[in-house]
């Protein structure tokens, strides 16, 4: 609804100006800590030094410009328009992400030709959490759906 996106697009541009007069750790540190990403708490130690790395390449430009373009707040909405799609459409979420789980939920009521699958003790990026379930979903997907 109008409202929601509202609170989101202004709570992106608080984030962005976050980004903009902070270091790029310091922006690091406080999006580790969202509830959204506890659950790579769990990773390897290894995994998650592998990922706070690649992180710190981040530009912080192209992260502000990203909230600003390409936030949920100022995106139009496709609900109107998903039940149109006709193309096979997999949905994958983690048992922990209680809220794209539930919003996976109603996509693959409204995509006729969707399957929505739960990767079980995963969040939110489940490519992550768990590489080979993610993989093997989609290996299986794609082998079922083009052939």
């Amino acid at each position: 609804n109008t409202e929601e996106r509202e609170i989101r697009k202004k709570s992106d541009l608080e984030l962005a100006d976050f980004i903009n007069k902070s270091s790029i750790e310091e922006f690091i540190t406080y999006w580790k800590n969202q509830p959204l990403f506890h659950s790579q708490n769990q990773l390897p130690k290894m995994k998650k030094d592998e990922l706070a790395e690649r992180m710190k390449s981040l530009n912080k430009l192209g992260l502000i410009n990203s909230l600003k373009a390409f936030g949920t707040g100022v995106m139009q909405s496709k609900w109107n328009f998903i039940c149109e799609l006709t193309v096979p459409t997999l949905l994958i979420t983690g048992s922990l992400d209680n809220k794209f789980t539930s919003i996976n939920m109603e996509m693959n009521k409204l995509i006729k030709n969707s399957v929505h699958q739960t990767i079980a003790e995963v969040g939110h990026n489940v490519h992550i959490e768990k590489p080979k379930e993610f993989v093997n979903l989609v290996i299986s997907f794609l082998k079922t759906h083009l052939n």
